[in-house]
C-alpha cells in the first residue's frame, strides 16, 4: 500500500488480485482509495485515476457538506435506526443475559451496569445481525428464481467502503452489517446487485442492462443509499 500525489489529491493505492480499479472517498474525512490489479503500471494508474477527477471532486464535496458525525457511546438518548426508522436508544441494568427489545419508539439495551462502550456496540451489531440472517434467505429466495442465478454461500460483514461484495468464481456473495439500519429497499437492492455479478462479473453495459430488467429503479435507489 502507498500514497501517490494524483489529481491534486493523496490518493492511498493498494495492489490486489482484481481485475478493475476501484476509487472510494472515505468517510468521515473525504480521504481517496484505490484498490488496483496487480498488473497495472504506476503510469497507468495515475492516467485512470486523473480520469475520475471530475468524480472524486464531486464526491469529496458532497462528503465535505455533510454534518460530522460523533462515535457513538451506546448510552441512553442516543439515536439508532433499525430498517430505516429512528428509536431512541434505552439501557437497562442486567446482571443476567444481554439482549435488545423494541418498543414502538424505544430500543432498550439489557446489558450489565459496567459495559463499555465498545460492548455495547458488539451486542447491538450482533442483533443487526440477526435482523438480516432473518431478511436475506428470503430475497435469495424471491430473486435466485427469477434471475437464474444460485448463491452457494452468503455471508454478513461489517464493512467500511461497499455495501456488498460478490466472489464470483466460489458464487459467495458478502452483505455490509449495516444494512439492517436502512430502509429494507436497500438490502433488497443489494442482493440484486450482487446476484447479478452471476450473470455478469463487471459493471459493464450488459451489467447495467441486467440491472434495470430486474430492478428499474435501481440508479434512484443507489444514489438515495449512497447519499445516506
Amino acid at each position: 500500500m502507498k500514497t501517490m500525489l494524483i489529481a491534486g489529491y493523496d490518493v492511498t493505492v493498494e495492489k490486489k488480485n482484481i481485475k478493475h480499479l476501484h476509487i472510494y472517498i472515505k468517510a468521515p474525512d473525504g480521504s481517496v482509495y484505490a484498490s488496483v490489479p496487480r498488473y497495472m503500471t504506476e503510469e497507468s494508474i495515475r492516467l485512470t485515476i486523473e480520469s475520475k477527477r471530475e468524480w472524486i471532486h464531486k464526491h469529496k464535496e458532497k462528503m465535505g457538506n455533510r454534518e460530522p458525525q460523533c462515535a457513538k457511546r451506546f448510552e441512553s438518548g442516543e439515536t439508532l435506526c433499525v430498517w430505516g426508522v429512528p428509536y431512541r436508544l434505552a439501557l437497562l441494568p442486567s446482571k443476567k443475559e444481554n439482549k435488545v427489545t423494541l418498543s414502538e419508539e424505544t430500543l432498550f439495551l439489557q446489558v450489565k451496569e459496567e459495559s463499555s462502550a465498545a460492548q455495547r456496540e458488539k451486542i447491538i451489531n450482533e442483533w443487526y445481525r440477526e435482523l438480516l440472517k432473518k431478511e436475506i434467505p428470503g430475497l435469495l429466495q424471491k430473486w435466485e428464481p427469477v434471475m437464474g442465478v444460485h448463491a452457494e454461500d452468503w455471508q454478513i460483514k461489517n464493512m467500511r467502503t461497499r455495501w456488498g461484495t460478490c466472489n464470483v468464481r466460489e458464487k459467495r456473495i458478502w452483505i455490509n452489517l449495516n444494512l439492517a439500519k436502512k430502509n429494507p429497499v436497500y438490502l433488497e437492492y443489494i442482493v440484486v446487485h450482487e446476484l447479478c455479478h452471476l450473470i455478469e462479473k463487471s459493471h459493464n453495459e450488459v451489467f447495467k442492462k441486467w440491472m434495470t430488467y430486474y430492478l428499474p429503479d435501481w440508479r434512484n435507489i443507489r444514489k438515495a443509499l449512497n447519499e445516506r
